[in-house]
């Protein structure tokens, strides 16, 4: 007799190709509740289309000055994404400048530039600029898969 096998929604959703950006795109980048200093806001994550190494690990990042919206890259799970465990390897120092990269690369203007991301810019004599401003850096943590 056989026995019958449940899975759970996040466990099915895995066994897609973490680099199917087609597939994901629309489970990530969803309508949800963010917050920032106890306020309550509401956010669209991006996905980033590029992937990094297995593309198992989903890396939330966000540039300082427009928390609480954010980015999603799919990076190799066994990067570390602990900026405190020196001997890792696989350290944020040796991929996150990447990252930034290929966030602003992808992202020519900031997703959100109307509501958020719109910022003076001494560099470009003070006129309105909405490029993604990574000079304040940023803050990154993993995120769960859709489902789990």
């Amino acid at each position: 007799m056989s026995e019958i096998v449940r899975l759970t929604p996040c466990e099915i959703a895995l066994m897609h190709d973490p680099k199917d950006t087609k597939y994901w795109r629309p489970l990530i980048e969803r309508r949800k509740a963010a917050y920032l200093w106890g306020q309550k806001r509401f956010v669209v994550p991006r996905l980033c289309d590029e992937v990094w190494g297995d593309g198992k690990l989903l890396l939330a990042i966000s540039p300082i000055m427009y928390r609480p919206q954010y980015f999603v890259a799919r990076i190799d799970s066994s990067w570390e994404t602990d900026n405190w465990e020196e001997l890792a390897p696989g350290q944020p120092d040796d991929w996150l400048w990447d990252i930034e990269d290929a966030i602003a690369d992808e992202y020519l203007e900031w997703p959100w530039a109307e509501r958020y991301g719109l910022r003076w810019s001494d560099d470009d004599d003070a006129e309105l600029n909405s490029r993604i401003d990574w000079s304040d850096g940023c803050e990154w943590w993993e995120r769960k898969w859709p489902g789990e």
